[in-house]
């Protein structure tokens, strides 16, 4: 990974904290880019602090001022210097993140006994805004799945994954790492590794399915050049199609149903769970389906029904009036 060999340098026993993240925690591969991403970023703010505290008349005073604005030396004061330094650059989840990353490391260095204590705060963290997900509508839905297709494998695949993402929810992470073998077609199901390395089995209907088959048995067949390729979605090389190529074809296919809202695969995700809600699922399944590790994660969705309930009731009740106060809010 490139990003380890440039922070080789920078910063303490990087690769023993990079193994720490995916062995011993269970990171993807992409979180702990992220987290070192979010590490180099660090690095260079206490680089460039260190090198214009040298060059001062603070620094000439105070020598030992600079060394501060090292990685093992560093306080709660710097890294509160650092994140007020990139507030208004970042939303309030990726500067979570990124506190995030630093208390993972800093906790890291303090169990290796490398520093002798973390200087993050326990708990630290700001407060996220609880965003409503956005969903689309069943109509939204199934103009973007009625979308003519024809013969070709990228049109049979793209089919494939649109009604996929719909029909099980899977996350873009997971629907891009799919081989072959995890497919039951028998069952309807399909066996996915989420986050944390946990395993989970994926239900799917009869539409989903029938288009996986027709992909896998017309498209992939044309698609694939070795037959130890283990990929389910290819493209047109052969290899295992991106998340940044599932992420277009989700996008374009919105755009050509004519919708208008900004959709990604996750809006998909959240229309899954929006519609198994609306529908009569209970809370506990969906939560099992989406591969949330806690009730509270899956919980934003009910206030998402419980909207729609609210617009029924007031259209429905005789005695609703013209405005029923929602109590969610």
């Amino acid at each position: 990974m490139d990003i380890l060999k440039r922070l080789n340098d920078k910063l303490p026993y990087v690769e023993q904290y990079y193994n720490y993240l995916t062995a011993e925690k269970g990171l993807s591969e992409y979180t702990c880019r992220n987290y070192l991403s979010d590490l180099e970023e660090y690095c260079y703010f206490l680089h460039k602090r260190k090198e214009q505290i040298e060059n001062s008349t603070e620094g000439k005073l105070d020598p030992y001022k600079s060394k501060k604005y090292t990685m093992p030396n560093a306080d709660w004061l710097i890294i509160r210097e650092y994140m007020s330094s990139i507030f208004g650059e970042y939303v309030r989840a990726s500067l979570n993140r990124k506190l995030s990353a630093l208390r993972s490391y800093y906790r890291f260095l303090e169990r290796e006994n490398i520093i002798p204590y973390s200087p993050m705060m326990r708990g630290s963290s700001l407060k996220n805004k609880k965003n409503l997900p956005v969903f689309l509508s069943e109509s939204e839905i199934n103009k973007m799945l009625a979308l003519p297709i024809d013969n070709s494998p990228g049109s049979l695949r793209n089919k494939a994954i649109l009604e996929l993402l719909y029909a099980s929810g899977l996350r873009l992470a997971e629907i891009a790492s799919l081989n072959k073998e995890q497919i039951r077609p028998n069952d309807y199901e399909i066996r996915v590794t989420g986050k944390g390395k946990k395993e989970r089995a994926v239900l799917m209907g009869q539409a989903a399915m029938v288009a996986l088959q027709t992909y896998i048995e017309h498209g992939r067949t044309q698609l694939v050049k070795d037959i130890s390729q283990k990929a389910l979605f290819l493209n047109v090389k052969g290899g295992r199609l991106s998340r940044r190529s599932i992420e277009m074809i989700v996008h374009k296919a919105a755009a050509a149903a004519g919708i208008t809202k900004d959709v990604h695969t996750h809006t998909l995700r959240h229309t899954f769970a929006t519609h198994l809600l609306d529908n009569g699922a209970n809370l506990r399944t969906v939560q099992q389906l989406l591969g949330h590790s806690t009730p509270a994660t899956t919980q934003i969705y009910t206030h998402v029904t419980f909207k729609k309930a609210k617009m029924i009731y007031e259209k429905a009740h005789p005695l609703a009036g013209e405005e029923v106060k929602d109590e969610q809010t």
